[in-house]
């Protein structure tokens, strides 16, 4: 069962046909996706990862947090317990669908990236590193307007890290952004849906369930803790991922 919308992004892209992976991914030399949390890269961007291993296309990942503040109330899970345990969960889900990326883990603190002073100067270097500079590059991020914190200050870093006048392509993926109910407008005209065949979609949902402590129940003490719904791990599956030019 999906949550009720309307979703304006939802809606702004649904009547936009979807191509396939290979379309995007055309004249792409190396491919790198920035994600806040180990998860998102899967969420958002799992088929072009896919797709960018099958033709052989240097992938990086770099992830910016730890991902340890989504239980906070278990006394199993601590936060170093849950941050070792979603890094080795990135680990499994980037294995099942580009085996040969290179993955970053610059671990954050979940919810402290840095958002100003010479703490931020600090994470846009250590992130630029990591950005291939050079034309034939695409980097994939978050939407700046995710309504998560961590969603919204990974898109300023990349941003920033890129500076003005860096030769790669930059998209972004929403993730909860696809669920806000007031949604700013710019970038739905610049869309481009990714859609997936069968057996894609099967790998990116294995890919998925590697995310274990977010995708089910494994941690039973904490009742307000997070699981992402069924209905939303499924829209992520079978709906085409998005990416919105920058």
């Amino acid at each position: 069962m999906m949550a009720e919308g309307p979703f304006p992004l939802l809606e702004a892209v649904g009547g936009r046909q979807a191509g396939a992976a290979k379309d995007l991914l055309h004249g792409v030399e190396a491919l790198c996706v920035v994600a806040p949390h180990p998860d998102d890269e899967t969420l958002g961007c799992g088929l072009l990862l896919l797709a960018a291993a099958e033709r052989g296309l240097p992938v990086t990942i770099v992830c910016m947090t730890d991902g340890s503040r989504s239980h906070p109330g278990s006394a199993t899970w601590p936060a170093h317990r849950l941050a070792a345990e979603r890094r080795l969960e990135l680990t499994r889900a980037v294995r099942c669908l580009a085996p040969a990326a290179k993955v970053v883990w610059l671990g954050y603190p979940d919810t402290g990236l840095p958002t100003d002073g010479p703490a931020l100067v600090a994470a846009r270097g250590r992130l630029a590193r990591h950005l291939p500079r050079r034309h034939g590059a695409l980097i994939l991020t978050t939407w700046p307007h995710d309504p998560h914190g961590d969603h919204a200050s990974t898109a300023r870093l990349v941003q920033v890290a890129r500076g003005p006048d860096h030769p790669a392509r930059l998209f972004h993926y929403p993730i909860w952004g696809r669920f806000l109910e007031h949604a700013p407008a710019p970038g739905f005209d610049r869309a481009f849906l990714v859609a997936g065949d069968t057996a894609a979609r099967a790998r990116k949902r294995r890919a998925l369930a590697c995310h274990r402590t977010q995708m089910s129940s494994l941690i039973g003490d904490d009742p307000e803790g997070f699981v992402m719904p069924e209905w939303m791990q499924e829209h992520f599956v079978e709906h085409p991922e998005i990416y919105l030019a920058a």
